[in-house]
């Protein structure tokens, strides 16, 4: 229901068949969401509050937060104190911007 609602509201002017595809790629994006492994469950959780702007943000927010995590885990020991403080800052707000203000620190320096 929230994605036909949602899809209805955003593509009304273009049509049935915009609305269906819509549909289809909201459907497809929810289900492959929701098939993340376990150990992704707070980021899925973080993102799912953006689906107002549809299951391919919540995807893109997920799969840009994995890859991030992934690369804050691959950063030399000597910049784990440096993350910490970032994540302290800004991990409410997902691995992106945790690797963001870390990424612009080493910049700076």
């Amino acid at each position: 229901d929230e994605i036909v609602t949602g899809c209805h509201f955003s593509n009304a002017e273009w049509g049935y068949e915009a609305i269906d595809r819509c549909v289809k790629d909201n459907q497809a994006n929810r289900e492959e969401v929701l098939r993340y492994a376990p150990q992704y469950k707070a980021i899925v959780e973080r993102c799912r509050r953006k689906r107002e702007l549809g299951w391919s943000m919540v995807k893109l927010c997920v799969d840009r937060d994995i890859e991030a995590e992934a690369e804050l885990a691959s950063y030399p020991a000597d910049r784990h104190s440096l993350i910490d403080v970032c994540r302290l800052e800004l991990g409410h707000r997902g691995a992106v911007k945790v690797k963001a203000c870390v990424d612009e620190v080493l910049e700076k320096k």
